[in-house]
């Protein structure tokens, strides 16, 4: 668990310093709303550039894209389970 909490912990501190470097006054509000950081670092030099906001959005969602691909990997896993089963199962993480 240490180990995940330092990844996670550098990883936030990087995206935290890129987008206070970046001067925009949307830094908090990409902080609240985009869950992943490396969709805010694909996004920052696009608002910071002047793209249009849809060029920003779609990067964004191109990046994210990955998540669905990851989700359809669970699939098969969880198609075993009943549905009552399903909430109750959780990945296990390496370290347990």
């Amino acid at each position: 668990m240490a180990g995940t909490a330092l990844g996670i912990g550098a990883w936030g501190l990087i995206t935290g310093v890129a987008m206070a470097r970046s001067g925009l006054p949307l830094v908090l509000a990409l902080s609240l709303l985009m869950f992943a950081g490396s969709a805010q670092l694909a996004v920052l030099p696009l608002l910071a550039g002047g793209a249009p906001l849809w060029v920003a959005w779609a990067t964004a969602a191109c990046v994210n894209l990955r998540f669905l691909i990851f989700g359809t990997m669970w699939r098969p896993y969880w198609m075993q389970r009943t549905l009552g089963e399903r909430p109750r199962y959780q990945p296990i993480s390496p370290s347990t």
